[in-house]
């Protein structure tokens, strides 16, 4: 996992370009991409849920060395704000949404 987060955006890139069969992509075309896939999915978790069903991984709630009203309150909220473009209870504002192309599917 950790080497998922160190690698490069230069290398994800030529990966992106090697699956696509050589679809060019800057790096920042590919945080857009990023960006976009994970504002759809929180915006697929807002449609089937709220706010209480976006849990932390297992992994962290279930240490028992950390404290989870935190973990799952205040943290979010920093997340939250973190992401850009989301509000203070995750849900993405309208300009997010028209800015990465998802206004049809909302």
């Amino acid at each position: 996992m950790i080497a998922l987060l160190t690698t490069p955006l230069k290398l994800w890139a030529k990966a992106y370009e090697a699956v696509t069969g050589g679809e060019k992509i800057t790096e920042q075309e590919l945080m857009t991409v990023a960006e976009r896939t994970r504002t759809l999915e929180r915006l697929f978790t807002l449609k089937h849920g709220d706010r209480k069903d976006d849990l932390s991984p297992r992994l962290f709630r279930d240490e028992p060395k950390l404290d989870r009203e935190k973990l799952e309150g205040g943290m979010k909220r920093v997340y939250y704000s973190l992401r850009g473009g989301w509000d203070e209870n995750g849900v993405p504002k309208p300009e997010t949404i028209e800015k990465l192309g998802l206004g049809d599917l909302v």
